[in-house]
C-alpha cells in the first residue's frame, strides 16, 4: 500500500516537471519556450546573450550576419597554425638550429594578427552601432563581470 502512495507521489511528480514550460532558469524566451540546463555550444551562448540584451529580431540578423563573416575569416587561420607546426617541426629536424625558419614565421604571425585585430575592431565597431544604448550598457557590465555564461554560480547576483 505504501509502495503504491510512493508510486503515485513519484509519478505526479514526473508528470509536473516533464510538463513545465518555461525557459532557461525559469524566463520565457522570445515567445516560445526553450528548455536549458547547460549553455555549452557557442550559438547556445550567443542566443543567451541575445536573451539578456533583449535584441529584436531583426539586430539578431544583424549581429549574426557580422558574427559569421568574422569567424570565417578567422577560420582562416587553422592553415597558418599548421603552416607554424611545419616550420618548427622543420626547425628541430635540422643538424643546426635554424632561427630564420622561426623569423619568418613570426613574421607571419605578425601579419595574421594584425589582420586579426583589424577585423575584431571591425566587428565591435558594427556591433555597437547596432544595439541601442541600453543594450550597449548591459552588454558592457556582461563584458565587466567576465565570461561566465552560466558557469558562476552567482552570476545573477552580480548583474
Amino acid at each position: 500500500m505504501v509502495g503504491i502512495i510512493i508510486g503515485t507521489v513519484c509519478l505526479v511528480g514526473l508528470v509536473k516537471v516533464v510538463g513545465r514550460r518555461h525557459g532557461y532558469r525559469g524566463h520565457s524566451c522570445r515567445g516560445h519556450y526553450r528548455r536549458r540546463r547547460h549553455i555549452s555550444s557557442p550559438r547556445d551562448r550567443m542566443e543567451h546573450l541575445f536573451d539578456e540584451l533583449d535584441l529584436s529580431e531583426e539586430q539578431e540578423d544583424k549581429v549574426k550576419d557580422h558574427v559569421r563573416a568574422y569567424r570565417k575569416r578567422v577560420r582562416k587561420l587553422k592553415a597558418e597554425r599548421e603552416r607554424s607546426a611545419e616550420d618548427i617541426a622543420a626547425a628541430m629536424r635540422s643538424e643546426s638550429f635554424d632561427e630564420n625558419i622561426l623569423g619568418e614565421m613570426f613574421a607571419r604571425h605578425d601579419d595574421v594578427m594584425r589582420e586579426l585585430r583589424k577585423d575584431s575592431v571591425e566587428l565591435l565597431a558594427h556591433v555597437h552601432y547596432i544595439l541601442d544604448e541600453r543594450q550597449r550598457t548591459k552588454l558592457a557590465s556582461i563584458i565587466d563581470g567576465g565570461p561566465s555564461f552560466g558557469f558562476h554560480p552567482y552570476r545573477w547576483a552580480r548583474s
